[in-house]
């Protein structure tokens, strides 16, 4: 992105030279808190949810003798993880010499792989939270002042829904008014209860396949079911 803008606005090909980005204030909207490097940075955290994993034999490619002794993967692989921890700290240690200032352990800095950073650190970007902005956006608190109940979900609810995802947003926001939190797989449910949420429920019924699950119609069927008296 940074390369780009500047082959686009920079006349003299340095990043200083760009005037056309000068007066322009930019938001992030996003949710992710991690820096950029670091044991709690871009490459530790995200690497590996993005197949920077090991790969079980049974799953290795066999269309050629070459490609037998290749993992079968997706994006970065375990060795990758630290090298590219290594080279987004470097990135910020020869941008904060250059700009005299360092935002590469600012919340969001880590946010899609460093893009966060790149907006932090080259156009003085400020940072908020993508549901709070949403939910300020549509004036939220305006909405559900005189509500009785605000039901709010997710595919999945666990401790990672206590780090600034929607469900959390709309808890923070819902003033006195309960907040009961339904998906369809749920962990860590007292430390959703201790939270604040009112209620946690799993619509999904015991035993049920992932695709009967997701069948629209079985769905709102379970939804409807959560609510109904016991």
């Amino acid at each position: 992105m940074l390369r780009a803008l500047k082959d686009t606005f920079a006349k003299s090909g340095t990043w200083d030279d760009i005037e056309a980005l000068k007066d322009v204030r930019f938001t992030i909207a996003s949710d992710v808190k991690n820096p950029l490097y670091g044991e709690n940075g871009a490459a530790h955290v995200f690497a590996p949810q993005k197949f920077a994993i090991e790969r079980e034999e049974s799953e290795l490619v066999s269309t050629s003798e070459r490609e037998q002794t290749r993992p079968k993967v997706k994006g970065a692989t375990p060795d990758m993880v630290p090298r590219l921890d290594e080279r987004a700290r470097k990135f910020a240690e020869l941008s904060a010499k250059h700009f005299g200032y360092d935002r590469s352990q600012m919340a969001g800095a880590g946010a899609a792989g460093g893009l966060g950073y790149a907006f932090l650190q080259y156009l003085n970007a400020k940072n908020m939270s993508g549901i709070q902005l949403l939910l300020d956006t549509i004036r939220f608190k305006e909405m559900v002042k005189n509500a009785d109940l605000i039901i709010t979900g997710e595919g999945s609810a666990d401790r990672q829904t206590l780090m600034g995802k929607l469900p959390m947003g709309i808890l923070e926001q819902s003033g006195p008014v309960p907040v009961y939190l339904i998906a369809g797989r749920i962990s860590d449910r007292e430390e959703l209860l201790n939270a604040g949420f009112a209620r946690v429920d799993c619509i999904n019924p015991p035993g049920i396949t992932l695709e009967e699950a997701m069948r629209k119609e079985v769905a709102q069927q379970n939804i409807r079911n959560v609510f109904q008296p016991q």
